[in-house]
């Protein structure tokens, strides 16, 4: 079922939440000139944003605002887009996974277990400089590739600044949409880096709405490509097709943090994309577990279908840990 935008919040260098667009950017190409741009230029500057455990409080108070005018969300079941896609991603990453769930009012609310986070997560100053690097190359390729306001509103200054402005990761643009998987009603909350070309003020805004992503360039290796098409791209698919993005722009970039291009995928094509390019790899970096997107969709609806009865059956505000090991897992 297609995604609908319910409504949207910003979070300021903050963390302030605001039930506006004021954190929402706009997609502004890169200029060729600025091809073999440095994305790592700034990284001795660079103040990293841990974030902190992922609570409900922001999307909750959306929730709020939104049904104070609008009347109740009819949805089953309450979450943030990260850990939908850590679900989706579970059978072609065979990664665990865990969560805390409740009910209240006959809907399921979900969100990510600390204790879990903390355990597989690697904190940005214990990481090799290399994957810090590439973790504010990432970082500045959003920046770079965006400006604060549609581009005749902009200054020469917002426009031309963005090469040298610092980043400030803790900056967030949030949509909530209602969705459908399998037979439930959800509701989603997830970051949407930009708006791909204008925001429409009497239509549903998804469409409209970009993923930014950057990795090295494919075409290094056979190695490369392969880890592109069958790690990258699929997650990429993943979090767009969670919450409707329609389109993803990928920079990719040397092992020196330079950008060489940058690439726009479909993210209804991606599958057929990723087929495509899978099956004409070479035999020894062919997939062993190839990726499918309509095994991951009947993965995730198949859990969601299984989990939300089985919440239901607790006592109300009973918090439970749901927790997922894949059969190859140790």
């Amino acid at each position: 079922k297609k995604p609908k935008e319910l409504c949207h919040f910003s979070l300021n260098v903050d963390r302030k939440y605001t039930p506006d667009r004021s954190e929402l950017r706009h997609f502004y190409y890169v200029q060729a000139s600025h091809s073999g741009f440095d994305l790592s230029s700034g990284f001795e500057d660079y103040v990293p944003f841990e974030e902190p455990e992922e609570r409900l409080d922001f999307l909750l108070q959306a929730v709020i605002d939104y049904e104070k005018t609008k009347g109740r969300i009819a949805t089953d079941f309450f979450s943030y887009r990260g850990l939908l896609t850590k679900i989706l991603m579970a059978p072609h990453e065979q990664s665990a996974f865990k969560f805390n769930v409740m009910h209240f009012d006959g809907q399921v609310f979900m969100k990510q277990d600390l204790a879990f986070k903390e355990s597989e997560s690697v904190p940005f100053a214990s990481k090799p400089m290399q994957a810090q690097k590439a973790d504010y190359a990432g970082r500045k390729f959003e920046h770079v590739a965006t400006i604060p306001k549609p581009w005749p509103d902009c200054s020469r200054q917002e426009v031309e600044s963005r090469y040298s402005d610092p980043i400030q990761a803790q900056c967030q643009y949030i949509s909530v949409v209602r969705t459908g998987i399998g037979s439930l009603a959800i509701a989603i909350a997830g970051e949407v880096d930009a708006v791909y070309d204008w925001l429409p003020a009497d239509e549903d805004p998804l469409k409209h709405y970009l993923e930014l992503k950057m990795t090295v360039d494919p075409q290094s290796s056979q190695k490369t490509r392969a880890k592109f098409l069958q790690e990258k791209l699929p997650r990429a698919w993943a979090q767009s097709f969670l919450i409707g993005i329609p389109r993803i722009v990928y920079g990719f970039r040397d092992y020196n943090y330079n950008l060489i291009r940058t690439e726009e995928y479909s993210t209804m094509k991606i599958p057929s994309v990723i087929r495509a390019g899978s099956a004409s790899l070479p035999h020894f970096v062919a997939p062993q577990n190839p990726w499918n997107a309509n095994k991951a969709i009947e993965f995730l609806a198949g859990f969601l279908e299984w989990l939300i009865p089985a919440v239901l059956a607790y006592p109300e505000n009973t918090v439970l840990d749901v927790a997922y090991t894949p059969a190859s897992s140790p």
